[in-house]
């Protein structure tokens, strides 16, 4: 992801679980726009992350994703929110300028 290797309608990230010094991948997004941020709000067992989402024709917000039993929706489905003020977290992708 990032000005040189995502496209205009987002890239991919994936959803990892680290276990025994291993990475396993449980979900693959895609039209992830930078920042991601995983919030320090828990859904469902799981904490919720937050996404720009623009491109295809819709009107650019941030949408947060919800997992439900253990699964992430799509950036295309989640909750849109106004701005990421307000939301606390750890963005584990951007880009610094």
């Amino acid at each position: 992801m990032g000005p040189y290797t995502g496209r205009a309608d987002g890239g991919s990230a994936l959803i990892v679980k680290q276990e025994a010094g291993a990475l396993t991948v449980l979900q693959k997004l895609t039209l992830a726009h930078m920042p991601v941020v995983v919030s320090d709000t828990v859904s469902n067992g799981w904490k919720e992350i937050v996404v720009p989402y623009s491109g295809g024709g819709v009107e650019p917000a941030c949408v947060v994703l919800r997992a439900e039993n253990g699964i992430c929706p799509s950036v295309a489905d989640g909750a849109a929110i106004d701005s990421l003020e307000g939301v606390s977290g750890t963005a584990v992708l951007y880009i610094q300028v």
